[in-house]
């Protein structure tokens, strides 16, 4: 379960490193490319939180269900992640700050909590 924690905590690294990097602007390419009428760089936001989420199971709760008070220690440690990502990026001269993505980013915590819901961990409890 370690390496979880590792994977876990080198992608929430990237996900923070990203909104430093002088990657896209107001006129980059990312922000003009679309799939099914949304913003491709939108996309991107919603997933890297998606997969965050995954690795928080897998790091902090691999092998129980998580509990309602669980749920909103994710919840609440995924929307500062994402609320934080965005916000440096205001005072960043390179960056631009847009509420859509914080948006995106907000959305992809929100779908993570039924994915890990749906996704299972651990020994199986099934006698075989």
């Amino acid at each position: 379960m370690k390496r979880y924690k590792k994977i876990f905590w080198a992608f929430t690294f990237l996900v923070v490193i990203q909104s430093f990097l002088p990657i896209n602007n107001a006129n980059s390419e990312l922000n003009n490319n679309y799939l099914l009428s949304f913003r491709l760089d939108h996309i991107v936001h919603m997933c890297l939180l998606l997969v965050w989420a995954l690795l928080f199971k897998l790091a902090w709760f691999p092998s129980q269900r998580l509990t309602l008070k669980n749920y909103l220690v994710f919840t609440a440690a995924g929307l500062v992640l994402a609320a934080l990502s965005e916000l440096v990026q205001l005072v960043i001269p390179y960056r631009s700050f847009t509420m859509t993505d914080l948006y995106s980013n907000c959305i992809g915590v929100i779908i993570g909590i039924p994915v890990i819901l749906l996704f299972r961990t651990g020994k199986s409890t099934k006698a075989n």
